[in-house]
């Protein structure tokens, strides 16, 4: 359903814009399209950090859960025992 809701506005907006002026609609369309180019290659080639956030936002757009952080590394803990050869 969710789904569903994404589409009609993706595609209502335009079309709305469209029956005010079709130039509107062409311009509305237009800018929609470049958004979601500018997402796809900033996700696949932006820096490290570029990426990660765009990959968030289609996550966001999608109404997708943000994935768990990783559980933080604990520091090695010495050797026990002899420090080193008698």
């Amino acid at each position: 359903m969710r789904v569903a809701g994404t589409g009609a506005a993706v595609l209502g907006a335009p079309a709305a814009a469209w029956l005010a002026d079709p130039r509107l609609g062409v311009l509305v369309s237009g800018a929609g399209l470049a958004l979601v180019v500018i997402i796809a290659l900033a996700a696949l080639f932006g820096s490290h950090r570029i990426s990660e956030r765009a990959f968030r936002l289609l996550r966001w757009i999608t109404g997708r859960a943000e994935p768990r952080a990783p559980a933080p590394r604990k520091p090695a803990s010495p050797p026990s025992g002899p420090a080193g050869p008698p």
